[in-house]
């Protein structure tokens, strides 16, 4: 209910779910820790956030270790006492949670999210034949005026 405002929360949400469903790793997340999660990293911004934004803000808090032995954890904000929403998360689990997140977030960095995605990647954009022979032209024509001003500078001289 919190994530309805947050408009890219949701979509975050959706891909993430996507890859709790398909990556073994991140199935101990599943359900009310990743909505926590989600909510928890994309909220406390200043500002708002793009999905892209907030997907990787939300791998950079994975990432970073909470979920690790020693970590803060995750807090239900729904009970009354302070309760770790993953105390039933191994260490090994924590661990290699943490370095999923890590692993995507280098690939985002490097412009491969199709493969956290585990997607295809999107084509190339190919410009048209008409703007190539477009930019030649303006080319031909800003390299001519410059050359045409820099005979008429020297002629003068």
């Amino acid at each position: 209910a919190r994530v309805t405002d947050l408009k890219s929360c949701v979509i975050v949400l959706r891909v993430l779910r996507d890859l709790c469903n398909h990556q073994p790793v991140w199935e101990p997340l599943k359900g009310w820790p990743l909505e926590l999660i989600c909510e928890k990293a994309i909220a406390t911004c200043n500002r708002p956030l793009g999905p892209g934004e907030a997907l990787r803000r939300v791998m950079e808090c994975i990432a970073s270790g909470i979920l690790l032995p020693g970590g803060p954890g995750l807090h239900d904000p729904c009970e009354r006492e302070p309760r770790d929403v993953l105390m039933h998360l191994s260490a090994q689990q924590a661990d290699a949670l943490t370095q999923s997140a890590q692993h995507a977030l280098r690939l985002i960095a490097f412009g491969q999210l199709y493969k956290v995605l585990n997607m295809d990647p999107l084509p190339a954009n190919k410009a048209s034949p008409r703007l190539l022979e477009g930019l030649c032209v303006s080319l031909q024509a800003s390299v001519w005026f410059h050359l045409s001003g820099l005979v008429s500078s020297l002629s003068s001289a």
